[in-house]
């Protein structure tokens, strides 16, 4: 697991209400244990998830978007795969994963994007 991501599983920690029914083995929920161990470390969690409104995220999107577009462009193969820049994205802005995907879904259905399935992964273009 990431730093970035360890940090955003314990924001999240602090606030929600988690049930355990795992089967998944001790490794899982040593990691969720050692999460909770940081939330009482407050200096761990520097930076709180922002809530961010949705034309921000647009704007922010769609500078990523053109920006890996272009990356592709240069290599001769455009292929954007939702899943990598959900990652990229969250990388460098803080955004929880909840309001990523309702934010993400919010362009799909206004038609600011294409997304279409090919091999169980998630392609889109944006819509000009």
């Amino acid at each position: 697991m990431t730093e970035q991501g360890m940090k955003a599983l314990v924001a999240n920690l602090q606030t929600t209400d988690y049930k355990f029914e795992s089967q998944k083995g001790p490794k899982v929920l040593n990691t969720v244990l050692h999460c909770l161990k940081l939330t009482a470390d407050k200096d761990y969690v520097s930076s709180p998830v922002e809530d961010m409104d949705f034309e921000t995220f647009v704007e922010k999107f769609k500078k990523l978007y053109f920006a890996e577009r272009k990356q592709q462009e240069l290599r001769g193969v455009v292929a954007i795969r939702s899943v990598e820049i959900c990652k990229k994205f969250m990388e460098h802005n803080s955004i929880s994963k909840s309001l990523w995907d309702k934010y993400f879904a919010q362009l799909k259905s206004t038609g600011q994007i294409f997304a279409v399935t090919e091999k169980d992964e998630e392609l889109i273009q944006w819509v000009e």
